[in-house]
């Protein structure tokens, strides 16, 4: 048993000494072929062509993902939607997920280290995200889309002297 490769003119050289082969000629995207009846002239065979090999698709599907973590100019936002590590989990679990966020045991949230943290729910204060009925646990991974962490709040927030803002799209 012997192979080969073409040349860039698609000729190939193949030596043997056996009396009794065959030759088979495969290419990727064309059928192979196979002879068994050849003429050998001057130590040559005839041309060789291959057919097509082409499949129709019934269908192609292609998919776009977003990007785990999307950093602008006065935010960082966590897309949370593709995440497996957030299937089946809470509001606060994906939120102790997110990177310079803290939930301690209590359901309380901190934001690098200091826990004077707006919670806003769509862009607005919500009272599922207040700290007397902390309710955020009640909230499942899979109705969170993303979470904005926004550690320097431009007045447009009306942070009033937090340590930043977490919005919860």
């Amino acid at each position: 048993m012997a192979g080969t490769t073409t040349l860039q003119d698609g000729s190939f050289s193949l030596e043997t000494n056996a009396t009794d082969f065959y030759i088979e000629v495969s290419f990727m995207g064309f059928t192979t072929k196979t002879f068994e009846n050849y003429t050998v002239t001057n130590g040559t065979v005839d041309k060789v062509l291959l057919l097509e090999n082409a499949q129709a698709l019934n269908e192609v599907l292609v998919q776009g993902e977003v990007s785990q973590t999307i950093f602008k100019l006065d935010k960082r936002i966590f897309n949370v939607g593709s995440d497996l590590s957030s299937t089946g989990a809470s509001a606060l679990d994906v939120l102790n997920n997110v990177p310079s966020v803290n939930v301690n045991i209590h359901g309380q949230i901190s934001l690098r280290g200091s826990q004077g943290v707006q919670i806003l729910i769509d862009g607005k204060p919500s009272a599922i995200a207040s700290e007397q009925g902390n309710a955020l646990g009640t909230l499942t991974a899979d109705m969170i889309e993303k979470i904005e962490v926004i550690t320097n709040p431009s007045a447009k927030y009306d942070a009033e002297g937090t340590s930043g803002i977490i919005n919860i799209v």
